[in-house]
């Protein structure tokens, strides 16, 4: 929860389903006494809730009631009070602010707070008046003001004709660089029966008692800027010690180890074969190389005229 350590007692947050939403410090925001600035990470489509926590260390007179007022991009958009017996007690008070009344046409409805998608394109920044650059601007915050006034009378029902400006399609360069994802939005109405609105006599004229600012992004933005550390790369099971390995974690490493064997032997077994393949090969090739027609040798041929004859059945003898 975001709290102002000048101002005990008050604690403001947003929730959604139910649960406060992780707060990250905004480094580059201006410092100052009554206010506080964080980071928040909106979904599209979830519904969210501000969260007023206020206990009797809150130093406010009890003459004063303590007013509410929820900004939403720039634009107001629910207003409502505490007179000091609803916090001024040893339980103190919580309260969820999670929509706001409205008309819609005859029929008075509840509309909650909700968080939707952004719109960005290549449009010409040039075309944009200066209300919508204004607009633009303001996308992406949602302000919490707390201020202090005496209650007046009854004016009338807390219903009124309102609905969120509709920025359309908004040109990136009118971003000038802003990692915006999110808008505000409103879910739809269902029926509902409206409050009664007073007068009301602020005590702080120039500034409220107590700001409180949620800048509302994606995750991806946020670690785009840092908001948020990037998810580490995790180490390979086969990288990590056993000892640290749950049971699913030491069955998925040695399924992985089978299916590594499996194909070792696979790749093995055609190492083996192409070896053989290839000694065949060889074999026959050296078959053909020595199995060559083999002439044979003639007899060197001598000439009749040299040839002596000795007549073994000669009389002298």
């Amino acid at each position: 929860m975001a709290v102002i350590k000048g101002i005990p007692g008050l604690e403001i947050s947003v929730v959604v389903d139910n649960d406060v939403v992780e707060e990250y410090d905004d480094e580059e925001a201006v410092r100052a006494r009554k206010s506080v600035t964080k980071y928040i990470e909106a979904k599209s489509g979830a519904y969210f809730a501000v969260k007023v926590n206020m206990t009797n260390k809150l130093q406010i007179s009890k003459k004063y009631a303590v007013i509410v007022n929820i900004r939403m991009d720039g634009q107001s958009v629910k207003s409502t009070f505490f007179k000091a017996a609803e916090y001024k007690n040893a339980n103190g008070n919580s309260t969820l602010l999670n929509g706001v009344t409205v008309h819609e046409g005859s029929q008075c409805v509840f509309k909650k707070f909700c968080f939707s998608d952004v719109a960005i394109g290549d449009g010409d920044v040039r075309h944009l008046s200066g209300e919508k650059k204004k607009t633009i601007d303001n996308l992406g915050q949602i302000s919490v003001e707390v201020w202090r006034g005496r209650l007046g009378e009854p004016k009338g029902s807390s219903a009124r004709q309102f609905s969120l400006k509709d920025v359309g399609t908004i040109p990136e360069k009118a971003l000038k660089g802003r990692a915006l994802s999110h808008k505000a939005g409103l879910g739809p109405g269902v029926p509902a029966e409206p409050g009664t609105s007073f007068n009301m006599d602020y005590i702080d004229k120039d500034s409220p008692f107590a700001a409180f600012n949620f800048k509302y992004r994606s995750l991806q933005a946020l670690r785009s800027l840092c908001i948020v550390p990037r998810s580490p790369t995790p180490v390979a099971l086969e990288d990590r010690p056993i000892e640290e390995l749950n049971p699913e974690e030491l069955r998925e490493l040695l399924r992985r180890e089978r299916e590594l064997n499996a194909v070792a032997g696979r790749v093995k077994m055609e190492g083996i074969k192409r070896e053989r393949e290839e000694t065949q090969e060889q074999n026959g090739e050296e078959d053909e190389i020595t199995v060559l027609e083999e002439r044979p040798r003639k007899a060197p041929r001598t000439s009749a005229s040299n040839t002596e004859i000795i007549d073994l059945c000669s009389d002298d003898e």
